[in-house]
């Protein structure tokens, strides 16, 4: 009797698992998967922001953390080796180091329009984000 009871609320919660999914399905778009953004389903919170634990900004933060090691290895050795060269010389890393600072700019926008958490509690708001 006891098996039965328990076989029975495993087929209830695998019912409530795919209606779930299936919820999420219909009501998770692009924004929602890739950035975050949207109404909250089934518990998992809404944004009108980036939201920080998404596929998007995590990928953002692992790019920065690359360009930020290259950064931290490159600078010395060009200020180091390449100081007393002469001023029109075109140092080889000249594009990439471009790229990377453009990088840096657009990631300081996407950063104003990610949201926060503030005292373990989440924070979508513009004016709540820009000022921490």
């Amino acid at each position: 009797k006891m098996l039965v009871r328990h076989n029975q609320s495993m087929r209830q919660d695998n019912v409530l698992m795919l209606l779930m999914r299936e919820e999420m399905r219909k009501n998770s778009d692009w924004k929602r998967r890739m950035f975050g953004i949207g109404a909250p389903v089934l518990g998992i919170r809404g944004s009108r922001l980036i939201d920080p634990e998404s596929p998007f900004a995590q990928t953002v933060a692992i790019f920065s953390s690359l360009l930020l090691l290259y950064t931290a290895i490159v600078t010395p050795l060009m200020v180091g080796f390449l100081w007393n060269v002469h001023k029109c010389w075109k140092a080889p890393t000249l594009e990439f180091d471009i790229f990377v600072d453009v990088f840096f700019l657009i990631e300081i926008c996407i950063t104003f329009c990610t949201g926060i958490f503030v005292e373990g509690r989440y924070v979508d708001d513009f004016k709540r984000v820009a000022i921490s």
